[in-house]
C-alpha cells in the first residue's frame, strides 16, 4: 500500500509510514470498490437463461436482460472477463429466446389452420 501523506509504498502491516511518520489508516472496501459479484450474476442469468430461453422464451427475456446489466456493471467495475463472458451468455439466451419465441408463433399458426 502507498502512503496517503508522503505517497511512497509502505508495508501491508505497517502502523505508521517509515518515512515520514503519518499514522496509516485502515479502511474497509466499500461495497463499490468491491468487484466480482456482477460478473460472477452476469455468467449465472446468462447460463440460467439459456436453459429456461428454450422452455420458456419470457424467462429466458428476463434473464438475459438481468446477465446484460449485471455484465455492464462488472465491466465498469473492471472485472472484464467475468463482465465479458456474463455479456456473452446473456446474447446467447436472448438468441435462444428469439428462437423459441418464432418457433412458437410458427407451431401456433400451424396448428390453427
Amino acid at each position: 500500500m502507498f502512503c496517503l501523506q508522503c505517497g511512497k509504498e509502505i508495508e501491508n502491516t505497517s502502523v505508521q509510514c517509515p518515512y515520514c511518520g503519518t499514522e496509516v489508516q485502515r479502511t474497509t472496501p466499500t461495497a463499490q470498490e468491491k468487484t466480482g459479484s456482477q460478473g460472477v450474476l452476469a455468467i449465472v442469468f446468462g447460463a440460467i437463461g439459456m436453459i429456461l430461453a428454450w422452455v420458456i422464451a419470457l424467462l429466458g427475456y428476463a434473464c438475459g436482460a438481468a446477465g446484460l446489466s449485471m455484465g455492464l456493471m462488472a465491466l465498469k467495475k473492471k472485472d472484464k472477463i467475468k463482465g465479458v463472458i456474463g455479456i456473452v451468455l446473456s446474447s446467447i439466451t436472448f438468441l435462444f429466446s428469439v428462437i423459441n419465441s418464432i418457433l412458437g408463433v410458427i407451431l401456433m399458426t400451424g396448428s390453427m389452420m
